[in-house]
This record gives C-alpha cells, structure tokens and sequence, in this order.
C-alpha cells in the first residue's frame, strides 16, 4: 500500500494554505522527508543518499541521530520513517549524497527545526541542489567508473568522437532495441575506427581496467570483421598522439581491452576486459592482460587517454553492434595499505606478505594460498614457499564448440571444434619453484599419432649422494604433448639409530632405539642458454627401529619413486635432472643417495613422455572464466 493511503486510512487532518510551505499534520508516527534534486555531475558517480533524523545542530554528531540513517537509491526523492518518541523533541532532518568510489558529500540540512512528539509530526521540505564543485571534483578523480560510453544519446553525436582520416565518414548510427545494458547499440556498418575526443589525465600509479561489450550483427561478404578497443596516447600537450612505439599516430595504439578479436555472428555479445597500469619506455605487447596483477602499460610520453574503437578491420562490409565501453580507475597506490590486508570477515586478505623487518619477504615452509586465474596467468605466491607446493586446480570449460581451437589454446585463435575427435583436459600448474606458477587451463583434441618417448642418463650407474648433487638426462624428442615429463627413481635414506634401552630378563623392560628422517628431491628443467627451474619437489620420509644394544646404520629405500611436471619451452637437447635438495636425518648418518632409473638396470627408463600434434583451446576464453586454484605445502 502507498504511503499516502495510509495516511487517508489514518485519519490525518491535512492543514494546507494554497502557495505556502504550510506544515502537514499528521497523526500517524511517520517523518515524511522529500526533496528534490538535479544531478549535472556525471551520473554514473552518485550512489545514493544518506537521510539522517537528529537532535541539534550536528547532523555530524551519531550521538544525537533518532535512528539509523536511511539509505535511498540515486533515483528516490522520498524517504519515510518511523520515529518511536517518548516525549516531545525538536528534529531536524540532513541529506548526504554517496559516490561509488566511497567519498561523501557534507550534510545538507532540509528546512529548519521541527516540533515532534508522540502524537504529531510535521513535514520538512527543501532543494537539494549539487554539492560544492569541490567535492564533485575529488569524487571524480577517485571514482571507479572514470568514463562510461553506453550509447544512449540519440542521435548519436559524433561530435565526440573523431575519425581516422584516412577511411571513410564512418556508418555509425544508435539503433534502438539492439543493446545489452540499455536500450541502444552503436551500429558500425564496413570498416569503422573511431577515438573519443575526451581525454582521461592518466596516473600510471592507478590501475585502469578497460571494459567493451560488442558483437557481429552480420558477417561480411568481402573483407576482415577483425574488432579492436583499446585507449590513444595523447602526450603532454593534449594534442600530440602517443602509440606503443612513441609515435604521433593513430596506428599501433594501445589495445589493452580488445585485440583483432574476430565474433562469429551466432555468438551474440561477448565482453572483453584488460588491466592497465604504469608507463613503459619499450612497450612490446600491445593487447589485452586479462590479470590484474599483471597490467600492460602505456608508453612512457602518455599524460591522456581516450577510448578507441574499430570495427570490420580490414575493409570489411559487415555490421557490428557496440553495447558499451568503460574505462574503470581503482584507487591504487605505491604504499600498501593497511586496510587491504583484511577480508570484511577479519580474515587475512590474499597477497598480504610477510616479512622479517628488513624488507625481504619470508618464505613458507608449511602453508596453503588459494585464488582465481585464467589461463595463461602467471600467479606469484606471496609469501613465496620454501619448496615447490602441490597445486590443486578445477574449474573452467569442459566443452567448446566453438571456433576459438588453435596451436596455443589462446583463447583467440579461430580454427574449428573436430567433433570426431575426443577432447581431453590440458590443465596443469607450470611451476617456478615455491615462487609461483604459470596457470595452464586448456582443452585438447590429438591430433596425428601419440609417440611414446624415452630418456635415459649417461650412465646407468647414476647416483646423487647428498644435498645438492644431481643426475642430468639428456631430452632427445621434446617438446613433450602438454610439456609434461616424468621422472622415475629411487632413493635411500640412512639413519643413525640409537641402541636400546632399559633391561632384558624376567621382570625387565626396554624399549627399542628409534630415529627418523627425510629428504626432500626436486624436478628441474634447462632450456639450454637459460637457467635451472625448478619444477617438482617431493618429500621422502623414513623410520627405523633398533632392538640391538649397538648403534646401527639402518638402510631406508624407497624404489621406484615418480616426479611429474611441466616444463614448457623445452626442444632437443634440454635436459632435466633430479636434484636432492634437502636433508633432514640424524647426526652420523650417511648421505643419502638417488638414482635415476636406466633402462639397462632397471625396470623402465629415466625420463617417459609423448609426442604428437595436437590443437588447444582456451578453458577461460570469455571475460569472468576464471579457475580457482589452491596450493599446499605440508
């Protein structure tokens, strides 16, 4: 029911003289609070209002608030409480206008003072008119959403974008009924390429993320359908462009949201996003990071930024509809900030580190992180871990139809789904140690025939003895089908243990001589001209029992034992090889040893792997397909 037939049912006496601001009367216990506003500011900032009820002068003073503030959408002009009184008070009533990035407006104070007691309450009326330039002024330089192009101007004025002089006035035009969020589309007929004449002040200590949802309305019959959207550098003087090369051209700008993205028709709109972020005096990689941790930067000369989009690259007679692009800005800075560090629950948020004081971050020996990443991301560990945790993994597509299968799995690339062939799971943690890993999330078709492939060390009378020796092996096939190898040994662990003790004999009791140890063994991987990584650790653990009266060097052998990983990069001639890493044993223990399997003395080869030819596709080819990811160490 309405507010206002309440009050009919009410009873309420209603004491208006015609022209003036007269007081209502009303006898239920409702404050009628109503204004009005005009918003010339950019409206994608204001959140909402904040409507206090309060003794005094203060609507600062929380001290004095009759109840909880009200919260009132961006669009409401009316807020209705209910006040519980037990004797007569003046009130008064304030307004507080909310931004998205966090900031508030002052309080503005509607009407004077009024009397309110249990039985009467009066109503307050004011304009609520902008809040000071000043303040508006801060709320946009900090707000998240920095410029927003939704197309809900019609006509479409054109005025505030410019062309590329070197096509065609571009077809493009709103139609109506054809957008996603809202009702309109920019509808770009053959080749468009267009930038928006408002430039953004660029603060590369910010991270930007560039956001554009589009689609192809109609394929081409003759040319490319290729789609871009990405910002132009504009130099210090407003006027000058800046590419990822430094030049003063519109080619080769910065494409961090799309990069020659080419939509099949039947798709409808796909949204794209990129993570922007600082300045680079060599940029080399001018497309899309989907990870915000590893943002792309502008060229070193860029001071603005505006929106550049491009249709129906190259030459291309199709149709594309544009429903959006955003350029979002988040509140960053160079020094940490101690309210990131926690989860609204209280708990430690991820990437908080440790340190011991000096700067230099602690490694982890036991422990557990978990997050989410896409494909391709590379997710550094913080802290790092002591050795090389167990990476657990799920999520993402199981099936793609599609036609986004390519050599890489990119997620961008066109070649067509093969419903003949089986499709198998690609996923995979590509280790760097206990510093983090590359997230490979993919899905593949073989293709041609799989080759078992075999390795062996020199020599069959391999051994490692002791922390840091190693054994090497020779790849002579790689690279492997997914990069993965495995890595077959055994070892032994010695353990000094001490006799017995107590006493033998009727009545006697003793207990045996115990000890215990372990060795930790790594994978690591050389791509010959580089460095070791390592990829693979595990944990080898034994135990002896001494019933004698003499110390004995008890004997622990584990046979057999497999490391697997990826290595990615690897061609004929790298290597891998194992490597005792650590040692936890008694005192006067012998060195423990390791000997990677030969296929002369032992039961199978060193080093087994496949080879074939196989294509890939993204498991997180859209924006929002993320796989979550925990790692453990313990």
């Amino acid at each position: 029911m309405r507010s206002r037939e309440k009050e009919l049912q009410g009873g309420i006496d209603v004491d208006v003289t015609p022209g003036e601001p007269n007081p209502r009367v009303l006898r239920p216990r409702h404050f009628d609070i109503r204004w009005e506003h005009v918003e010339t500011l950019p409206a994608h900032l204001l959140l909402g209002f904040s409507v206090a009820v309060y003794e005094g002068d203060d609507p600062n003073n929380t001290d004095t608030y009759l109840l909880e503030p009200v919260r009132v959408g961006p669009s409401e002009r009316r807020a209705v409480v209910s006040l519980r009184l037990a004797s007569t008070v003046e009130v008064k009533c304030a307004v507080q206008a909310l931004y998205s990035n966090g900031t508030q407006s002052d309080w503005r104070v509607l009407g004077g003072a009024v009397v309110a007691d249990p039985d009467m309450v009066k109503l307050a009326t004011a304009n609520l008119k902008n809040v000071p330039a000043a303040a508006a002024q801060e709320a946009s330089r900090n707000a998240v959403g920095a410029f927003t192009e939704s197309f809900e101007r019609s006509p479409f004025d054109l005025g505030n974008w410019e062309r590329n002089p070197l096509l065609p006035p571009p077809a493009a035009s709103l139609v109506s009924g054809q957008g996603y969020s809202g009702g309109n589309a920019l509808r770009c007929t053959n080749a468009v390429w267009i930038y928006s004449t408002v430039k953004l002040p660029y603060d590369p200590s910010k991270l930007y993320r560039l956001r554009c949802r589009v689609r192809q309305f109609q394929e081409p019959t003759s040319g490319g359908k290729a789609v871009y959207c990405g910002l132009v550098g504009w130099a210090a003087d407003g006027v000058t462009m800046v590419n990822a090369a430094g030049l003063n051209d519109l080619g080769s700008q910065h494409y961090y949201c799309i990069s020659g993205a080419v939509l099949p028709a039947s798709t409808g709109y796909s949204e794209f996003a990129g993570w922007v972020k600082g300045l680079s005096a060599n940029v080399t990689e001018n497309w899309p990071s989907q990870d915000p941790r590893n943002p792309r930067p502008m060229h070193q000369a860029t001071r603005y930024v505006s929106l550049v989009l491009i249709a129906n690259l190259d030459a291309g007679n199709g149709v594309t509809d544009f429903d959006s692009a955003v350029v979002d800005v988040f509140d960053e800075s160079a020094t940490p900030r101690v309210y990131t560090a926690l989860n609204p629950d209280g708990s430690i948020s991820y990437n908080v580190g440790i340190s011991d004081g000096s700067g230099a971050p602690r490694t982890i020996a036991k422990g557990r992180q978990a997050q989410l990443a896409a494909h391709g991301a590379y997710v550094a560990f913080n802290p790092p871990f002591q050795n090389t945790p167990m990476v657990l993994l799920r999520g993402g597509l199981t099936h793609e139809p599609r036609a986004k299968w390519g050599a890489t799995g990119s997620g961008s690339e066109t070649g067509t789904y093969n419903a003949a062939l089986p499709t198998y799971d690609d996923t995979q943690a590509i280790m760097n140690g206990g510093s983090g890993f590359t997230l490979r999330a993919r899905l593949r078709q073989r293709g041609g025939i799989v080759t078992a492939r075999t390795n062996n060390p020199a020599s069959s009378a391999n051994l490692a003895t002791g922390i840091g020796s190693t054994v090497e092996v020779v790849l002579s096939n790689a690279p492997a089908t997914n990069d993965q190898y495995a890595l077959r040994f055994t070892a032994t662990i010695y353990l000094l243990t001490p006799p017995r003790t107590g006493e033998m004999g009727a009545g006697g009791s003793w207990e045996p001589g115990s000890a215990q140890g372990s060795i930790v063994v790594a994978l690591d991987s050389l791509d010959v001209g580089q460095s070791w990584v390592e990829r693979a650790t595990t944990t080898l653990w034994a135990n002896s029992n001494n019933n004698t009266v003499n110390w004995v060097q008890s004997v622990n052998t584990h046979i057999g034992e497999v490391l697997t990983a990826a290595a990615p990069g690897l061609g004929a001639a790298d290597r891998l090889r194992l490597r005792i890493k650590s040692v936890s044993v008694p005192p006067g223990s012998n060195h423990p040893t390791a000997h990677v399997w030969h296929s002369s003395v032992d039961a199978g080869a060193g080093v087994t792997y496949s080879t074939s030819t196989d294509q890939y596709a993204s498991k997180t080819p859209d924006v929002g397909d993320m796989l979550y990811w925990e790692a453990l160490d313990a």
